[in-house]
C-alpha cells in the first residue's frame, strides 16, 4: 500500500470515529455523514 493510501485512510478513519460519537440533536447523523464524504471525496481529488 503506498503511503498516501495509507494516510487516506487514516483520515477516513478518523472522521468515521467521530460520526459515531454521540451527535447533537441538532445535527443529524445523515447531513453529518454526507459532510464528511463530500469533504473526503474533495480530499481525494485535492491529492490525485
Amino acid at each position: 500500500m503506498q503511503p498516501t493510501q495509507y494516510f487516506l485512510f487514516f483520515i477516513l478513519g478518523k472522521y468515521i470515529s467521530i460520526i459515531n460519537k454521540p451527535l447533537p440533536k441538532s445535527v443529524p447523523l445523515e447531513q453529518r455523514a454526507v459532510q464528511i464524504l463530500g469533504f473526503y471525496i474533495s480530499f481525494c481529488l485535492t491529492i490525485y
